[in-house]
């Protein structure tokens, strides 16, 4: 099956509300997420422990396996019920023939307690199992040797990598992990899962060493990410030479400073009769790249060394290899000053240190020069106003982190196949901590938040619309920020300004459960003006199902039919669940 096809039979089987229940109350995850990464693990673990046969099978037990614990041991459907709906889908879907098995694994919670499934190898069971529990309680390290021995009961061939960059530039360590992934992992047989700690790779013992021995040189420029003009020629006529639209004239390229950057981050190829030049990081970097170590970059005590701190992270680094500030706008084609530059990097600007008493010796370090590059190599250029961002607080695929990604910048439905050019632009997917972040055109600012009107007079939908969306698919926590963040949070919106609806953790068992009311109602307030939004967004969060009702009053009356956004929930049981809190229709 093609992801576009797994992800379409994901929510067809769980669509709003199903898919924005939390699945995990130990962790911000909805019960689409978690349902759909289980399957997907599932299905290229049987991939590679060559059960072709069973992969597509793998697939929809890890989709179904918290069909139990979710509707019937909590009480939103019976058992019979639950069965029923499920067969249905799986008839609407023409894969019938798998039913028999979904069937059986409904009557408990198969894949969380690894129970073998009639008329199935056991070895399938392990599968899901291993899918459901990635998920889990275990975090990091003790994850790591967990999965190595499930794997190796599994296929004795099989082991589980750990790759991870923390380094604090955001954006440098999704473009270093990504360019790592590309060059040494992409072609091997395997399963990559992006988690808040690293990345962890499932594959054979033979494909991947246990230390990825990698290169700066790995992660220079070249012809392949910008249209480059030959600095020498450019030089040689006294022309500007324009590098995606970064200007340099033949007095820049002159400069030391230029003529260094030049030489550190670019090609050789493409810097004429000037060798190249490697970065030396102090010792304390190197423990931020876990299994992962470079042959060319050199790690030092810098001790009594001539050095810079950089403006923008901090780092005393060695004088020889900093930056001038000024570059960093021309680098990342966004427009910058000092006191801007921490609007949309992680790193507070720190503009001068103290050595006894205030000195200037700035500049920019290697790494926050490799920002730059990563920001330009995102898409993400002009003027940076507002970031929206997902952060998944548990090991999933890359493949849906990247698909996630997508529908996270475009418009499209989580279930369609989203094609063109958009798709890959605007996009920072942070590997080593399962984050995504796209630019948003608008500043954050409350107006601005819902629908509203342009300088030209043309009416847009706010931010509330589309993260409403998201939220009611079952993507969340989503965060509306002025800067690119990657922290974790358990709250399932978090823009600039605080509602009461929004201000609970997905975690709170006692709110959690209303989230398939608040994601759609965020929707819909999304498209109202922004004084009769505020109203509904200062209710409680209990008051959401109210709520959402009586704006789509029409749609839910009893004996008119239900709107798909209720679907499984039915008018009598919004009527329980508010009930139940004090609150009657």
């Amino acid at each position: 099956m093609l992801m576009s096809e797994m992800m379409d039979f994901a929510y067809r089987i769980l669509p709003p509300p199903l898919s924005a229940l939390p699945a995990k109350y130990h962790a911000p995850l909805s019960l689409l997420l978690h349902s759909l990464s289980t399957g997907l693990i599932a299905h290229e673990l049987a991939t590679l422990a060559e059960m072709d046969d069973m992969r597509e099978l793998a697939f929809f037990l890890g989709v179904t396996h918290d069909i139990h614990q979710k509707l019937v041991e909590d009480g939103l459907s019976s058992l019979k019920s639950a069965k029923k709906y499920i067969r249905d889908k799986f008839e609407e879907l023409e894969k019938l023939d798998y039913y028999r098995y979904i069937d059986d694994a409904l009557e408990s919670d198969v894949c969380g307690k690894g129970i073998p499934i009639r008329g199935l190898p056991k070895e399938l069971s392990l599968i899901c199992h291993i899918g459901d529990m990635v998920q889990g309680r275990l975090e990091g390290i003790a994850l790591l040797f967990w999965l190595r021995d499930q794997v190796k009961s599994l296929n004795p061939d099989l082991t589980v990598r750990f790759y991870s960059v923390m380094i604090p530039q955001v954006v440098a360590r999704s473009y270093i992990m990504m360019q790592f992934y590309q060059k040494h992992i992409r072609e091997t047989d395997h399963l990559a899962l992006a988690s808040p700690w690293g990345l962890y790779v499932i594959t054979y013992e033979d494909q991947l060493p246990e230390v990825l021995e990698a290169s700066w040189d790995e992660l220079r420029i070249n012809e392949e990410l910008i249209p480059y003009i030959d600095i020498e020629r450019a030089e040689a006529s006294g022309e500007t030479a324009t590098i995606n639209k970064i200007n340099i004239t033949r007095d820049e390229i002159k400069t030391k400073a230029w003529s260094r950057f030049a030489r550190m981050f670019y090609e050789v190829s493409l810097l004429g009769n000037n060798g190249v030049l490697y970065p030396k990081l102090p010792t304390s970097i190197r423990d931020l790249f876990f299994n992962i170590e470079f042959s060319d970059i050199e790690f030092r005590d810098l001790g009594e060394a001539d050095t810079h701190r950089c403006a923008l992270c901090g780092l005393q680094h060695l004088a020889e290899d900093s930056i001038g500030t000024n570059l960093f706008g021309k680098i990342a084609g966004v427009s910058v000053t000092l006191e801007k530059w921490n609007r949309f990097l992680p790193a507070h600007a720190v503009v001068r240190g103290w050595k006894g008493q205030w000195e200037n010796e700035i500049g920019l370090c290697p790494l926050c020069v490799l920002e730059a590059i990563g920001i330009r190599c995102s898409g993400f250029v002009g003027k940076l106003t507002g970031v929206l961002a997902v952060s998944i607080s548990k090991p999933i695929p890359i493949e849906l982190l990247n698909h996630l990604g997508r529908v996270l910048a475009g418009s499209s439905r989580i279930n369609e196949p989203i094609v063109g050019k958009a798709e890959a632009e605007r996009l920072i997917l942070d590997y080593s901590s399962a984050t995504i972040g796209t630019q948003e055109v608008s500043e954050p600012k409350t107006e601005n938040l819902f629908r509203h009107r342009t300088s030209r007079g043309a009416e847009v939908n706010g931010v509330f619309l589309h993260i409403g969306k998201l939220v009611s698919w079952g993507i969340y926590p989503v965060k509306f920020l002025p800067s690119i963040d990657t922290s974790i949070v358990d709250r399932p919106v978090l823009t600039p300004y605080n509602f009461s609806l929004l201000d609970f953790p997905v975690t709170n068992k006692e709110y959690g459960h209303l989230i398939p009311w608040i994601g759609p109602l965020l929707a819909t307030v999304g498209r109202m003006e922004r004084s009769e939004a505020l109203q509904y967004l200062d209710l409680s969060p209990e008051h959401a199902p109210l709520a959402l009702l009586t704006l789509n009053k029409p749609k839910y009356k009893k004996g008119k039919g239900q709107a798909p956004i209720l679907d499984l929930f039915s008018y009598d049981h919004v009527s329980e669940t508010l009930s139940s809190i004090g609150v009657g229709i």
